[in-house]
């Protein structure tokens, strides 16, 4: 799938499962907003090992975007210089990340999605931040893998155990990146 579309499904699977489990929107704005936007980036997170993955774009933390800003010192405060030095890094480190890890490779298994979840939900004990936090992100990530699931490739859900690529749907009814069919079935989601 597309980036926007895992944006999208991220987002609206993450609403729905935030308003079924009692997230009440007009009572915590706040938490809401931030379950949502977390649900969000963690559907577009298991396409960093790809170089044009939405989530590198959108930040400008692309090769280029990060060089760009990083050039333009002369107009800038100590601060941005220093953010700029940030972003910069991060591309770098996510550079890396694109030539170590194949596309729909570890960052699309099941092991990776269970893992990272965990983390969410220790880091949210830890720190005392509310649990619907660690819901979304845990709801985000899988919306991606679910997502992938639909499409003609599929996704490897249990490697590194079973390579075999898992459909959430019979072949034949199963949509190609880009395709109609994938408007159209973000299109039924909004």
């Amino acid at each position: 799938m597309l980036g926007k579309s895992h944006a999208i499904l991220g987002t609206s699977t993450t609403a729905v499962v935030l308003l079924t489990t009692g997230t009440n929107l007009f009572e915590h704005t706040g938490v809401f907003l931030v379950s949502l936007t977390i649900g969000t980036l963690a559907a577009l997170l298991p396409d960093i090992d790809s170089p044009n993955a939405t989530i590198r774009t959108t930040f400008g933390v692309g090769r280029e975007q990060s060089w760009r800003e990083l050039q333009s010192w002369q107009r800038k405060n100590i601060f941005e210089i220093a953010l700029d030095g940030v972003q910069w890094f991060v591309a770098r480190i996510l550079d890396f990340v694109h030539i170590l890890l194949p596309h729909r490779g570890p960052t699309h298994w099941g092991i990776t999605w269970l893992g990272l979840s965990l983390l969410f939900w220790l880091a949210c004990y830890l720190f005392g931040w509310s649990f619907t936090i660690a819901l979304s992100f845990t709801v985000g990530y899988f919306s991606h893998l679910l997502g992938d699931g639909v499409t003609k490739s599929g996704v490897r859900l249990f490697a590194p155990f079973n390579y075999k690529s898992v459909r959430f749907l019979p072949k034949r009814m199963t949509i190609r990146t880009g395709s109609w069919q994938e408007g159209l079935m973000l299109s039924v989601m909004l």
